[in-house]
């Protein structure tokens, strides 16, 4: 059987840029929430050219203009798809990913741009954990922020789930 959620689920065995001998330990993305939110979100917006239709239909004008209107709904309808499939791709493709010589963040900032940092395990002077609100406590989740020896001093991961479980990955490695 196909499962479809597949998708969402990381596969453990590789990634682009690993070195030779080198095994993943985890693969986090954000917070699920994050991406249920933004396609909520995004659900709600489908029903404005609804309201708008309901407000507009019995003016004197909407015979006139009702095919610039169905045009621009849609325009609006491709404009929601297009930002659903952004939010979906953003979310599978900015990874954290701890493996046992190093930490590698994989920041996806837009479809055709990204960024990756990696920090070496042996380079780790401290790690902060850090939930704010009474949202990031009940749902689990945080920022992890890692301070470090090298030339860029602090590793800021946002809104990852079970951050202090991923502190103790990092520390247990």
């Amino acid at each position: 059987m196909l499962n479809i959620f597949s998708l969402f689920s990381p596969s453990g065995l590789s990634f682009k840029g690993q070195l030779p001998q080198e095994e993943v330990v985890l693969l986090k993305r954000r917070h699920w929430f994050f991406l249920a939110l933004n396609i909520f979100v995004t659900f709600l917006f489908t029903f404005l050219p609804f309201v708008v239709y309901g407000l507009i239909s019995r003016t004197s004008w909407f015979q006139v203009a009702s095919d610039l209107f169905w045009f621009l709904t849609a325009l609006y309808y491709l404009i929601l798809w297009f930002l659903f499939f952004y939010n979906l791709t953003m979310y599978l493709l900015n990874i954290f990913i701890l493996t046992k010589q190093r930490i590698v963040k994989r920041e996806q900032l837009g479809f055709f741009n990204f960024k990756e940092a990696t920090l070496e395990l042996s380079k780790i002077q401290d790690i902060s954990v850090l939930q704010k609100g009474i949202l990031a406590n009940l749902l689990n989740y945080g920022d992890l922020e890692i301070q470090t020896a090298g030339n860029q001093n602090k590793f800021l991961f946002q809104q990852l789930p079970n951050p202090t479980a991923l502190k103790q990955a990092i520390l247990n490695q």
